[in-house]
């Protein structure tokens, strides 16, 4: 008996269970996903609901920026119009007297201001009278043959021969007293004062607006001209030099309006809105990178992260102190249970809960006092 005995003490009784397929384990894994599982699901729903609604946001101040913008630029480009046409209109100027005709030019640029000259040349596009008493010859100017045959016109961005500055022409047929056109009233207005417009529309970090014309290139200074020049894409000014082979820029040169989600002319991704001006022969841009309008929802994007990670955490340790309470009383009585097969008799259960486990403990240590009897029958 006493060789039994030590046989039996002799014998391995606890049995261990890969966590993969313990109890433990299953019961730390279904926590874990009913845990985890609404916080991974909130998260995901809401980075996207976020990502989508600030898209949204975005697009819409952006159509609001382009169509104000818009609106400004063509009541801006009116009133030139209206001034080449009130110049036109005045007697002074329309005598073609050298003399007379640049004292009244010269009243109106300074009234007005903002003008970097005011010109008057006859039939032969050769200047009567200029704001700055420079000779001028304009003969091959498309807006000086359409002021000729009659039509108020503004010009495409050019060049211009006195100053080298970009500028818009307006122009304006000079008719005499019988109604003879005999000559042509001209301003010319910098396209950098468009250009500052533009400027204080920008929002943020990485919004713009620009103008381009119908051939794609730069009409006013893009806001990240140091970049291109850093990238080799100009070498000094990108006004008439960099032509756009965007999305925005080919839609405009077919004279189409629209907005959409696009790469840049740095190939960054933009939240973009274009809009021809037909009244101008220009295209307006307006543009935001998706990397500054979707940065929110990124930083919602990092948060959830860093809940979930927290909550990963805070589960497990939680599903591992409850599922080690459940777990804990069903090992010790599995060993004492196999103790008690390998014939100790001698052990004893402290074990004592009021719940199932309870009465399962209680059930073995009848087995135990039972077997102690029998032993002590059949010795």
């Amino acid at each position: 008996m006493e060789n039994n005995m030590n046989q039996n003490d002799s014998i391995e009784t606890n049995v261990n269970i890969p966590i993969r397929r313990s109890f433990l384990g299953k019961l730390l894994f279904i926590m874990l996903l009913i845990g985890i599982t609404p916080v991974i699901v909130n998260a995901v729903f809401s980075y996207g609901t976020a990502r989508s609604a600030l898209t949204q946001s975005t697009n819409d101040i952006q159509d609001i920026i382009e169509k104000d913008q818009s609106a400004y630029i063509l009541s801006w480009a009116n009133e030139r119009t209206q001034d080449i046409m009130t110049l036109a209109g005045v007697a002074r100027i329309a005598s073609m007297d050298p003399e007379t005709a640049s004292a009244a030019i010269k009243q109106y640029h300074r009234l007005w201001g903002g003008y970097e000259t005011i010109f008057l040349v006859g039939m032969d596009g050769v200047s009567i009278a200029t704001s700055d008493d420079k000779p001028l010859n304009v003969f091959d100017r498309p807006y000086f043959k359409d002021a000729i045959n009659g039509r108020v016109n503004m010009s495409e961005p050019i060049m211009s021969r006195a100053t080298g500055n970009l500028i818009l022409v307006f122009a304006a047929p000079v008719r005499s007293s019988g109604g003879l056109i005999v000559g042509v009233i001209g301003e010319t207005i910098p396209v950098s004062s468009i250009t500052q417009l533009l400027i204080k529309n920008r929002i943020g970090e990485t919004s713009e607006s620009y103008l381009i014309n119908s051939d794609g290139y730069f009409v006013t200074t893009p806001r990240f001209v140091t970049e291109m020049k850093e990238a080799g894409m100009i070498e000094d000014n990108a006004e008439l030099v960099y032509q756009l082979q965007t999305t925005a820029s080919k839609e405009l040169q077919a004279a189409r309006s629209g907005q959409g989600i696009y790469k840049n002319y740095l190939g960054k991704e933009v939240i973009g809105q274009y809009a021809w001006l037909p009244e101008l022969r220009l295209g307006l841009i307006s543009e935001k990178q998706t990397s500054e309008a979707n940065a929110s929802a990124t930083r919602l994007a990092t948060i959830s992260v860093i809940t979930i990670v927290i909550s990963i955490v805070l589960v497990s340790l939680i599903a591992f102190v409850i599922a080690r309470g459940i777990t804990k009383p069903i090992k010790l009585m599995s060993d004492t249970a196999r103790r008690l097969a390998l014939g100790d008799i001698d052990q004893t259960l402290d074990y004592e809960s009021k719940d199932e486990y309870g009465v399962l403990a209680d059930a073995i240590r009848l087995m135990i006092d039972y077997q102690k009897e029998m032993s002590i029958v059949a010795n």
